[in-house]
C-alpha cells in the first residue's frame, strides 16, 4: 500500500529487482519473483520439448534395431533352409 502521494512505478517500489536476469527476458514490470516464475516455467517447457524429442529419437532407433534384428533372423532362417 502506498502512503505517499508520489507515484512509485511498480519495478522501483521493491528491492527484489532481477540484476542477475537476462534483460531480453526480464520485464520490468514485475518483480524478481514473477520473472523468477516464468524463466522457471520456461525452462520446465523446454526440458518437456527435449524429453519428446528424446523419446521419439528412442523410439525410431528401436525400429530400426528391430528392423535389423528381423532381417538377421530371416537370413538365419534362409542359411538354415540352404543346409
Amino acid at each position: 500500500m502506498q502512503l505517499s502521494a508520489s507515484n512509485i512505478p511498480h519495478e522501483a517500489d521493491t528491492d527484489d529487482i532481477a540484476f542477475e536476469t537476462n534483460p531480453i527476458m526480464y520485464d520490468s514490470h514485475h518483480s524478481k519473483q514473477w520473472n523468477e516464475e516464468v524463466n522457471k516455467r520456461a525452462e520446465e517447457l523446454e526440458n518437456e520439448m527435449k524429453i519428446q524429442e528424446n523419446i521419439k529419437i528412442a523410439k525410431q532407433k528401436a525400429k530400426e534395431e528391430a528392423e535389423r534384428k528381423a532381417a538377421e533372423e530371416q537370413a538365419k532362417a534362409a542359411d538354415e533352409r540352404r543346409k
